[in-house]
């Protein structure tokens, strides 16, 4: 028959095992990530180089993609823009879960479209 202790005791254990994993995983993952990073650079020079936006090589193709970001510099400037021009398909839905919690917290309602749910579970801490 198992205790809680024991549970809690072998929970704490491999816990601890999964983060050394991960920890050693994401070492070796960001090695790896850098050396492909470097024959990514090299590959693209090389095709500038040469003038093409390719090749093909019995191992795989080089293509050249373009990737794109927008990120916000000054949020009041981007939302003075999105409510005059009624561009409000610029911004991601979604919401600030801990300003909605003090709102309720407050007394507060939720405002109209919002769902709160908090959901009850088990987190073990270590002694």
């Amino acid at each position: 028959m198992h205790t809680i202790e024991d549970v809690v005791r072998v929970y704490v254990t491999k816990r601890d095992n999964l983060r050394a994993l991960k920890a050693k995983h994401d070492e070796e993952q960001a090695a790896l990530k850098a050396e492909l990073k470097t024959m990514e650079t090299w590959l693209l020079r090389e095709t500038q180089r040469a003038g093409v936006t390719g090749y093909k090589t019995p191992f795989g193709t080089v293509f050249h993609a373009t990737s794109a970001s927008a990120t916000v510099e000054d949020w009041d400037q981007v939302l003075s823009y999105v409510r005059e021009h009624d561009a409000f398909g610029l911004l991601i839905q979604g919401v600030n879960k801990a300003a909605v919690k003090t709102m309720l917290e407050a007394g507060g309602r939720l405002p109209p479209g919002i769902k709160y749910a908090e959901i009850l579970g088990v987190q073990i801490r270590k002694s």
